[in-house]
């Protein structure tokens, strides 16, 4: 992958990332500031955040990370490091794909109300810190090498 590649690669990372923490304040904010909520409203965004969460999880794994882990090993690197943090991002994944099946109608979200805001609290809160880890880390070495 040439350096042209790599930087598109990371543009288009970044810009899914930037949709993702979009999606993830716009339902943070209707259900911590707006009592009247519609869960309507709710699973729609989470369809959309489930649609485009997996679309950068896949770009990230199918692309990033086999080139990232790639390079590093040419150039006798240990990856270690790397490939946990890799395995942390999976296990990140599964803990949202828990969250999404257990909210997956109007009627979970309603009924469980206060339950699902602390439980997208904690989703939220996660990972918008994974995200800012990568991009502060394996985003930045990427783009240096």
């Amino acid at each position: 992958m040439n350096k042209d590649e790599k930087k598109e690669l990371i543009s288009t990372l970044i810009n899914q990332r930037n949709n993702l923490r979009e999606e993830l304040g716009f339902i943070y904010n209707q259900v911590t500031k707006n009592n009247s909520y519609s869960a309507e409203e709710i699973l729609k965004r989470l369809g959309k955040f489930s649609q485009d969460l997996t679309e950068h999880v896949d770009l990230e794994n199918e692309v990033l990370y086999v080139e990232l882990l790639k390079n590093m090993k040419v150039k006798g690197e240990d990856t270690a490091m790397t490939e946990g943090f890799i395995g942390e991002m999976k296990n990140i994944e599964a803990e949202i794909k828990v969250f999404l099946e257990i909210y997956k109608d109007v009627a979970s979200i309603e009924y469980n109300s206060s339950e699902f805001e602390h439980e997208f609290s904690k989703v939220r809160r996660t990972l918008v810190l994974r995200i800012d880890m990568e991009e502060s880390g394996i985003f930045k070495y990427w783009d240096q090498k």
